[in-house]
Order: structure tokens, then C-alpha cells, then sequence
């Protein structure tokens, strides 16, 4: 009788055994492919949280670009163009009408190497005192976005002449700094 017992002891064992290495050999791999499952499912999720966000942006991008269009081409209006300054110049021309005074251009310079997108001016002012500072004002305030680099100011005769209507005339140069568009190439 214990033979008996001790063989069915060993098989149920056996059995045992088996089943217990069988659900581990079962077990283990399957907790572990829904290990990997879930970290993918992870990475996806976090995936498209992130392409979200990115289509988001660009909604909002489009969404301010179209809103701030007119601003956009208002602020690209204060750059002259360097290929063909003529609205530029007209513009200097027109400002020094109305201020009174006259400008007169002088050759341009070639570009040094390094200007970048800038384009350099020097022109010839005269008129009375009051209005080629008028001039100056209007350039300082004028829609393109102009730096002025130096001004020579110096009166046309002497302070003891006595032909006052001559004397308050004055006569300079100025050398403006004109930020220009970029030019694509």
C-alpha cells in the first residue's frame, strides 16, 4: 500500500511539476508580451498627444497669421527695396517739398561686404534752417524704417552779412542707413 501511494504520490508530483512548469513557461511570456503591448500602447498615445499638440500650433499659427495679415504687410511696407529704391526716394523727395527745403542725391556708394540688408544714402540739403530741420523731422518719421548715420549742417554766408533773407540760409549733407528686404536668391 505505501508503494502504492508513493507512485501515485510521484505522479501527481510529476504532474505537478509539469503544470507548474508549463504555466511558467506560459505564464511569464504572456505577462511580458502584455508588458510590451501596454509600453507601446504608451508610446502611441503619448505619440499622438504630441502630433496634437503640433496640429494645434499650426491651427493657432494659421488662425494668427491670417488675423495679423494686414499687420504683417504694414511692418514688411518700412523695408525699402534695394533692387529699385525709386518709392524711397520719392518719398525723401516729397518730404523735403513740403518741409520746404531742397535734397539733392548724390551717387551711391557700392555696398561695403558686410551691409547685409541695408541700403547707404548721402544726399545734399539745403533750404532755411527751420525747414531742413523740418526735413530731417520728416525723414526721422517717414515709412521706411531709416537710420541717419551723420549730419553736416553749415550756413551758406556768413552770420555778419547783411542781406537777411540770405543770412538764415544753411546748406548740409546727410548720410542715411536704409533697412532693405532681404532679397531672395
Amino acid at each position: 500500500m505505501l508503494k502504492i501511494n508513493r507512485k501515485i504520490f510521484f505522479i501527481v508530483a510529476g504532474f505537478a511539476a509539469v503544470a507548474i512548469a508549463l504555466a511558467a513557461g506560459l505564464f511569464f511570456p504572456l505577462v511580458g508580451g502584455i508588458r510590451k503591448i501596454a509600453q507601446t500602447t504608451a508610446e502611441f498615445r503619448a505619440a499622438a498627444a504630441v502630433d496634437d499638440l503640433r496640429v494645434d500650433n499650426a491651427a493657432d499659427f494659421a488662425r494668427f497669421a491670417k488675423e495679423e495679415k494686414e499687420n504683417f504687410l504694414a511692418l514688411a511696407a518700412v523695408f525699402a527695396d534695394t533692387a529699385m529704391p525709386l518709392d524711397l526716394i520719392g518719398t525723401l523727395e516729397n518730404a523735403a517739398a513740403t518741409a520746404g527745403a531742397r535734397i539733392e542725391f548724390l551717387p551711391l556708394p557700392a555696398a561695403p561686404a558686410g551691409a547685409g540688408s541695408s541700403l547707404r544714402l548721402e544726399a545734399k540739403i539745403s533750404g532755411s534752417a527751420p525747414a531742413t530741420l523740418r526735413l530731417i523731422e520728416k525723414i526721422e518719421n517717414s515709412p521706411y524704417l531709416i537710420e541717419i548715420e551723420n549730419v553736416a549742417i553749415f550756413s551758406e554766408m556768413p552770420a555778419a552779412s547783411e542781406n537777411t533773407e540770405e543770412a538764415g540760409l544753411v546748406q548740409g549733407r546727410i548720410l542715411l542707413k536704409i533697412y532693405a528686404k532681404t532679397q531672395k536668391k
